[in-house]
C-alpha cells in the first residue's frame, strides 16, 4: 500500500467489490421493510445497509490481506528453499 499506483487500483477494486455488497443489501432491507411495514422508510435501507456491508468489509479486508500475504510468502520461501536444496543436492554441495 506504500505505492500511489497501487494504492489507488486496491482502493478502486474494494469500492467495486463494496458497491455490489451495498446495492444488495439496500434491495434486501427494502423489501423487508415492505413486508414488515407495508412502506420504505428512505434513509433507513441506507443506513442498514452502511452498517452490514460496508464497515466489515473494511474491518476484515485488512487482517485477510495480511494473512493471505504471510501465506504467500512463506509457500514461495519454502518453494525457494526446496529448489536450493533440489539444487545442492543434485550437483553434491
Amino acid at each position: 500500500m506504500t505505492d500511489p499506483v497501487q494504492r489507488r487500483e486496491r482502493l478502486r477494486e474494494g469500492w467495486k467489490d463494496v458497491a455490489k455488497v451495498f446495492v444488495a443489501a439496500v434491495i434486501i432491507d427494502s423489501v423487508y421493510e415492505i413486508i414488515v411495514f407495508h412502506r420504505i422508510y428512505p434513509h433507513q435501507p441506507l443506513i442498514v445497509a452502511a452498517t452490514l456491508a460496508i464497515v466489515p468489509y473494511f474491518l476484515i479486508r485488512g487482517p485477510v490481506n495480511r494473512i493471505a500475504q504471510h501465506w504467500i510468502r512463506r509457500r514461495q520461501r519454502q518453494k525457494e528453499g526446496f529448489q536450493s536444496d533440489e539444487a545442492l543436492h543434485r550437483y553434491g554441495r
